[in-house]
């Protein structure tokens, strides 16, 4: 027996495995069709989801159901010709079909590949911190990735931001003040899944690994661009002191990160003193 219920509880909807697949299932639907030059809208199933209450797997029947169900009434939401539903409908439930990610093969880096086209996504269509925050949650929720995997996504597609906007021939300092304007604009998305201490430590570790291997441009920008997380509220000042910590002891190479921001952990000192 299937029985449909719609509870009052948020949280519910949010921690349900169905509608997780569901949610995620909608934006990837979203983001494949807009790649084909569609304008899809969010269907009543989306906003207000229907919790199907029945013993089966996460992939079962009745989460294929829901989710072939939402893609029907997206479609026909968004285009009135018949011919025309039916020959984007199949392109649309196609893509999005191959794309959806396998949980026992799928990684971390595909994990932070679609966090980073989805935020990019989010930045071209000027959506609202709280659609693409619900996008992120439910692609981290969806892959099963804990939050300190998730900040570290989204920081690293934060910085590439800045890092492909950025005319190299400017220099430097052209960068550091694209890195401010990113993160000016946008912290607030990683401010959000910054819960506790070791998830900011997982930034700054994040940042180190950046510096060293994808983005190297950023490494003698390194207590720069700390400096502003710390101004921007991002990072705080018990994070940066822990991080410190657990660099001593370290190898030299290790340490690199630390060395270079001397002058800047001893202004915190010292402020903390007076």
């Amino acid at each position: 027996m299937i029985l449909f219920t719609c509870p009052s509880s948020p949280s519910f909807f949010i921690d349900h495995p169905i509608y997780r697949f569901q949610s995620n299932l909608h934006s990837r639907i979203q983001f494949h069709a807009s790649f084909l030059g569609f304008s899809p809208t969010p269907s009543l199933l989306t906003v207000f989801p229907l919790i199907v209450s029945v013993t089966v797997t996460e992939l079962g029947l009745c989460v294929l159901f829901l989710g072939f169900l939402n893609l029907i009434m997206m479609m026909m939401m968004m285009m009135k010709d018949v011919g025309d539903f039916i020959t984007k409908y199949i392109l649309v439930f196609s893509i999005t079909l191959f794309r959806f990610p396998n949980k026992r093969n799928d990684g971390y880096e595909f994990f932070e590949k679609e966090v980073e086209e989805t935020f990019r996504r989010g930045v071209d269509e000027k959506l609202k911190d709280e659609n693409i925050i619900f996008e992120v949650q439910s692609l981290r929720l969806s892959h099963k990735m804990d939050l300190d995997k998730c900040v570290g996504a989204l920081f690293y597609s934060m910085m590439k931001l800045a890092l492909d906007t950025w005319n190299t021939s400017s220099g430097e300092n052209d960068l550091l003040k694209k890195t401010k304007d990113v993160i000016s604009q946008w912290g607030k998305l990683l401010k959000w899944f910054l819960r506790d201490i070791d998830v900011e430590i997982e930034v700054i570790l994040k940042f180190e690994e950046m510096c060293l291997e994808s983005a190297k441009a950023y490494a003698p920008l390194f207590m720069e661009v700390l400096r502003v997380l710390y101004d921007k509220d991002i990072i705080q000042e018990d994070a940066i002191k822990e991080w410190k910590e657990e660099k001593k002891g370290a190898d030299e190479s290790d340490r690199v990160f630390v060395e270079q921001s001397q002058k800047f952990l001893k202004l915190l000192k010292a402020a903390n003193e007076e």
